[in-house]
């Protein structure tokens, strides 16, 4: 398993200031129950954002580039370091 999680998103809605930590939780949208948060530390590129964001929509769309895209808007990939997961109890 990676301790990298990756995400797509606009720099303009990125809050630059508290990339030294961050955390994020992701739920199952069929068991609200079954979820993991994550929280580290990140770092931003935009070297393969385009693509990044583009297999993402074929994966999850099915379509072949991220049809909500925004000439004005710069893409970035955030890799999240992990340094601790959580889960809920068993």
């Amino acid at each position: 398993m990676s301790d990298n999680v990756l995400t797509a998103d606009d720099l303009a809605l990125i809050n630059e200031p508290h990339l030294g930590f961050v955390a994020t939780v992701m739920a199952d949208g069929d068991d609200a129950y079954r979820w993991i948060g994550i929280r580290g530390t990140a770092e931003l590129t935009d070297d393969g954002a385009d693509d990044h964001i583009d297999a993402l929509a074929k994966k999850y769309m099915g379509a072949d580039t991220y049809p909500f895209r925004n000439p004005a808007e710069q893409r970035v990939t955030v890799t999240v370091h992990a340094k601790h997961r959580t889960t809920p109890p068993r």
